[in-house]
C-alpha cells in the first residue's frame, strides 16, 4: 500500500501529464524530457495540443534503436541567397537609370531575412525510438525543444540501460 503512494507522488509537471496507470511490478524512472515517460518496462510518449491527443505505448524489449536527428529545411536558405541576389541585380539596374534602387535592394534583404528567420524556426531536434513486433513498425518520436545535447544523450541512456535492465530480467 505505501509502495503505490509514492507512485502517486510522481511530479509529471514539466511533462503536462497528470497521471499514467503502471501495470504489476512497474516503476517510473526520472526522464527529462517533456512527453516522454519511461518506466522499467516500457516506454510512452503522450501529447495533447490544439484539441487533440495522442498517446503511444512500447514496451522495452520491443525496441529497436535509439537516434537523435535534427531536422531543418534548407530550401529555405538556398530561397534568400537567390532572393538577395535577384534583388541586388535589380537595384543595380534600377540605380543606373533612376532612383529606387536602394528601395529594391531593401525589399530583397528584408524578403531574404524572412526566408532566413523561417529557417531557423524550422530547425529542430527529434529523438526517435523505433520499435517492430510481428511486422508492424512504431516509431515514438518525440521533439526535445529547450533541451541540450548532453541532455538528449543521456535521455537516450536511460532508455537504453531500462531496456537492457529489462531484457536480462526477462532471461
Amino acid at each position: 500500500m505505501e509502495e503505490n503512494q509514492k507512485k502517486e507522488k510522481v511530479d509529471y509537471s514539466k511533462r503536462k501529464i497528470k497521471k499514467m496507470n503502471l501495470l504489476k511490478k512497474e516503476k517510473t524512472i526520472t526522464l527529462n524530457c517533456p512527453g516522454l515517460i519511461l518506466t522499467n518496462m516500457r516506454l510512452r510518449s503522450e501529447h495533447k495540443h490544439w484539441g487533440k491527443g495522442q498517446i503511444k505505448s512500447v514496451m522495452l524489449e520491443d525496441l529497436c534503436h535509439s537516434k537523435l536527428e535534427y531536422q531543418s529545411n534548407p530550401k529555405l536558405l538556398i530561397f534568400a541567397g537567390i532572393t538577395m541576389a535577384l534583388f541586388a541585380i535589380i537595384a543595380t539596374v534600377v540605380w543606373q537609370n533612376e532612383d529606387g534602387g536602394l528601395a529594391i535592394a531593401f525589399a530583397g534583404a528584408a524578403i531574404s531575412f524572412i526566408f532566413i528567420i523561417r529557417y531557423f524556426l524550422s530547425r529542430r531536434q527529434i529523438i526517435s525510438f523505433p520499435s517492430s513486433k510481428n511486422g508492424v513498425r512504431m516509431d515514438i518520436n518525440i521533439k526535445t525543444k529547450g533541451l541540450s545535447y548532453n541532455e538528449v544523450k543521456n535521455v537516450i541512456d536511460a532508455v537504453e540501460a531500462a531496456k537492457n535492465e529489462r531484457i536480462g530480467g526477462l532471461k
